[in-house]
């Protein structure tokens, strides 16, 4: 009997401190967890920091280096298209709307962590560049990349007109 009720307390005290930590973690990321280097510098994104917590079309560095979007339209079509795809995934908000600019937020659901996702339209490459960067912590366990590797997916899909990914 005692240690059934060792192994119930222990299990509720368990419980409780998960959740205590995704509270405190939620809590933490929606106060703390200002973005940084966001928006355009001369024309395009700024640098992914030292953390791995981040890739890009336009990056330096060869491990986060993603291909930017090919969009093969005009850029209020590709605009159209991607709003509708990146409007339809989990947990995006659009932050800031500029003519070829695009900048999402991201929260993951059970953490609430933040992640940024940052759009530019090339006119002349009928590309979209793109960054996407964890706000918080080291590692991303490769959700960036995901991300926008699900968002070129969803975009060719929507372009070709065979939407059922």
């Amino acid at each position: 009997m005692k240690h059934k009720r060792l192994v119930i307390v222990s299990l509720v005290t368990l419980m409780v401190l998960v959740m205590v930590t995704i509270i405190c973690s939620r809590w933490y990321s929606a106060e703390y967890s200002h973005p940084q280097s966001l928006g355009l510098v001369n024309g395009g994104f700024s640098e992914c920091g030292s953390n791995p917590n981040c890739v890009s079309s336009q990056t330096t560095q060869k491990k986060k280096y993603i291909a930017p979007l090919n969009t093969h339209d005009t850029e209020e079509l590709a605009w159209l298209m991607l709003s509708k795809v990146v409007g339809e995934m989990p947990q995006a908000i659009l932050i800031t709307e500029y003519e070829r600019y695009r900048h999402y937020q991201f929260t993951s659901p059970l953490m609430g962590f933040i992640d940024d996702v940052e759009l530019l339209f090339d006119p002349t490459k009928k590309q979209v560049q793109v960054k996407s960067a964890s706000r918080v912590g080291k590692s991303d366990m490769g959700a960036n990349r995901s991300r926008v590797e699900l968002l070129r997916e969803r975009l060719e899909a929507a372009m070709s007109g065979d939407e059922t990914i």
